[in-house]
């Protein structure tokens, strides 16, 4: 898995997010599905839905 710095310098939006606040979003969306693809629907939601900031710089 690339690091965050990897795909900031690769052009991507880079947001580091508490998974608390990602497993209370899925509690709040009643999502019970466990799947890798269910769970990176969910973080989009949740990034699109509650804006995730992305980091402006990052540290090495």
């Amino acid at each position: 898995m690339p690091s965050p710095s990897t795909l900031h310098q690769q052009g991507h939006q880079v947001s580091i997010v508490n998974p608390l606040r990602v497993k209370g979003y899925s509690k709040s969306q009643l999502s019970r599905t466990k799947s890798d693809r269910a769970d990176a629907k969910l973080i989009a939601q949740f990034c699109r839905d509650l804006e995730a900031r992305a980091l402006a710089t990052i540290g090495s």
